[in-house]
């Protein structure tokens, strides 16, 4: 086998830590600093293993009489000589190397963050400060409908600003994130991002309330509200990490999808003990907005369904108000 020859040594989880190239031979690894290839692994001898040519130009790895030997990953295996294959995983000591071969096959080159994302779509300026204003009025207009005091000003103020920091908050973190792995803040369009998904997430709770209003389905509402969390979780995730991370954009998807659903899981899982723990909820789950009766599609009920549920609520509350006397 002609050619120059790559020694790929890799870290516990398999990822290449250094590459070392190889074009005369023979040639040495070990902790000898007369090797070629120099490990700094105290379980590998001074001269631990050699690779060498035959007669026929073949390339083989041969075993130096080393203390701990070398061993042969997939299959695992002592070693004395072993001919040089490409993708061929030694361990010598604590150490896995990994051979490479000249003709080993690459893969293309992947494509840079900004070139796969629309033109500075996110990152432009107007797009960005228009996303966060709308998910400022959406934040002021919910708290106004929601709060039902008089009017304040300062109030409004107050609710602003806390959204702004906040929002300025959540992209510096992950702008911090894109800063160590791509070298790249990407601060404008962390913002934009968290803007966006600001406004899908405010849409999307108004449209569970209003459906569990306009149904009496309260359960399906929950179950409608639980289920969604999952996709709209993993978009956002994923929506960030396509500027932290030039890995493929399935791959991100499917890891952001895992980490939402574990954690949507995990949220419900601890939610459903409290209430299992808890007879009576200390506080009553319902929008406390006022709608227009024309969204209300779902018959109305008689009189006296309504005051059997009254009652019903009743006996609930005082039995609850029993309870924490």
């Amino acid at each position: 086998m002609a050619g120059a020859l790559t020694v790929e040594v890799l870290d516990r989880l398999g990822r290449v830590k250094e590459r070392l190239r190889i074009e005369h031979f023979p040639a040495t690894i070990g902790r000898a600093y007369s090797c070629d290839v120099i490990l700094d692994d105290r379980f590998v001898s001074p001269q631990h293993l050699r690779f060498e040519r035959d007669q026929e130009g073949r390339l083989f790895a041969e075993d130096l009489q080393s203390t701990n030997g070398v061993q042969r990953l997939a299959p695992f295996g002592a070693i004395a000589r072993v001919p040089v294959e490409d993708d061929l995983r030694l361990r010598l000591g604590h150490t896995v190397i990994r051979l490479r071969t000249g003709d080993h096959p690459i893969e293309p080159a992947a494509r840079l963050i900004t070139s796969v994302l629309p033109a500075g779509v996110l990152g432009n300026r107007f797009v960005s400060l228009g996303l966060c204003t709308a998910a400022l009025l959406l934040f002021n207009l919910d708290d106004y409908l929601t709060y039902y005091e008089r009017f304040s000003p300062l109030r409004v103020l107050s609710q602003s600003a806390l959204f702004v920091l906040l929002l300025l908050t959540w992209a510096g973190v992950w702008s911090l994130v894109s800063r160590v792995l791509t070298q790249s803040f990407h601060f404008l369009e962390h913002c934009t991002v968290a803007a966006l998904w600001a406004l899908v997430l405010g849409g999307f709770v108004h449209f569970t309330d209003y459906y569990a209003f306009a149904f009496s389905a309260d359960q399906s509402a929950i179950v409608l509200g639980w289920v969604g969390a999952v996709p709209l979780l993993a978009g956002l995730l994923y929506s960030h990490l396509r500027f932290c991370s030039a890995a493929p954009p399935v791959r991100l998807l499917l890891r952001s999808t895992a980490v939402s659903s574990a954690a949507v899981g995990l949220a419900g899982l601890v939610i459903l003990g409290a209430k299992i723990e808890q007879e009576w909820p200390t506080a009553l789950s319902f929008s406390w907005q006022l709608k227009p009766p024309v969204f209300q599609l779902a018959p109305s009920r008689g009189v006296e369904e309504f005051f059997t549920r009254a009652q019903s609520l009743k006996e609930k509350a005082d039995r609850l108000a029993k309870d924490e006397d």
